[in-house]
């Protein structure tokens, strides 16, 4: 854990940003592709809830265990998470 928190004091408080975004991101992509690989659609609004719920649990655990993460950027994730559980239950 200490090298995150040097990175995230080299880099300004940019490194727990661009973490959770990287991590964001490669599951966002990866529910995705193995969504449209066994169904051949592209359900993406089940993929985004599934990445920020994902996003979420590891964003949590950056903010709680070494407070890395800002809690702007920390409440962002939740607002986004909730907009996205109500695009999946509003849909279909």
């Amino acid at each position: 854990m200490e090298i995150l928190i040097y990175g995230n004091l080299v880099t300004h408080g940019l490194f727990a940003l661009f973490l959770v975004v990287g991590f964001f991101l490669v599951v966002l992509l990866g529910s995705l592709f193995a969504q449209f690989r066994l169904s051949a659609n592209l359900p993406f609004e089940k993929s985004l809830f599934a990445a920020s719920f994902a996003t979420l649990g590891w964003a949590t655990i950056l903010e709680m265990y070494s407070g890395l993460l800002n809690p702007i950027y920390f409440f962002v994730l939740i607002g986004i998470t909730i907009l996205s559980a109500i695009w999946v239950a509003t849909g279909d």
